[in-house]
């Protein structure tokens, strides 16, 4: 279900516009926030958990120091 979508600033990338989506809801305690590979970020991670929310990410080959810590998990 897609709750909110907001337009990206044409001179940016959609990273810093997720977060600003993030903002638009005031209660996102105990959600699960799910984003693709390209929003895999510490930043974005970190303004999912300060809201008390839990997210699911993507973790590609492209960022090969988390790859090697998924690929260890069961």
């Amino acid at each position: 279900m897609v709750l909110g979508q907001i337009a990206g600033d044409a001179k940016s990338n959609e990273i810093p516009a997720v977060r600003d989506l993030l903002k638009a809801f005031t209660d996102q305690a105990g959600a699960v926030i799910t984003v693709d590979a390209l929003h895999t970020q510490s930043d974005t991670a970190q303004a999912i958990t300060s809201r008390h929310a839990d997210y699911v990410m993507t973790g590609k080959a492209n960022m090969p120091t988390l790859y090697k810590q998924l690929k260890k998990l069961p």
